[in-house]
């Protein structure tokens, strides 16, 4: 339910700002990518720009297909992060598991250091959280909480971690990320969930 809940407020949003752009300039808008920018007719559109596009549009199997037309092993030695991000989203869309999973590790063996490869870091713990391997995916999110403290995915990381901790290991370990979790996002989604925990302190 929460990934379907994800892909359409995606689409929402997708969908808004086109509406928005083609008010504001109609006949010239392109689309709305995955990285938020428009591009106009005429402008050389970066590279991964169509993959980019069809996950924004919700065309996860157009990707995952087209990937496995050009070769798998080959997109993932040759295509770039935001290519590679975009074939990982498709493929977990899809529930090809063990191609978004490749998508990922690929990232963190090839973009070390780069946003990309710590963002990479979040989606494997929370496919191994869902595929019900709470270590490996605690092992994930602090390794993206240690490249990205601050990062577009911290809250949520966070708060991943707190469940999970809370679930296989009792309130009584969970209280020291419930009370860092409400020091650093008071008002995050699971901010409740940490104040029910500190609660019984």
């Amino acid at each position: 339910m929460r990934e379907h809940a994800e892909l359409q407020q995606l689409r929402v949003r997708v969908h808004a700002r086109v509406s928005r752009a083609l008010r504001a300039c109609p006949g010239r808008a392109l689309a709305v990518l995955g990285s938020g920018q428009l591009h106009v007719r005429g402008e050389r559109q970066p590279r991964g720009w169509r993959w980019r596009e069809q996950v924004a549009s919700g065309k996860f199997e157009d990707v995952v297909r087209s990937a496995q037309r050009e070769g798998v092993e080959q997109v993932l030695a040759r295509r770039d992060a935001t290519e590679l991000q975009a074939l990982a989203q498709a493929a977990r869309y899809t529930g090809n598991t063990k191609l978004a999973v490749q998508a990922w590790t690929t990232i963190r063996k090839r973009f070390a250091g780069q946003a990309a490869s710590a963002q990479a870091a979040f989606f494997l713990g929370r496919i191994d959280d869902q595929m019900g391997r709470p270590e490996q995916a605690l092992r994930w999110f602090d390794t993206y909480l240690s490249e990205a403290p601050t990062g577009v995915y911290a809250s949520e990381t966070l708060g991943r971690k707190l469940t999970l901790i809370r679930a296989t290991r009792g309130d009584d370990k969970a209280r020291e990320v419930a009370r860092e979790y409400v020091a650093r996002f008071p008002h995050g989604p699971y901010a409740d969930t940490a104040r029910d925990i500190l609660l019984n302190d």
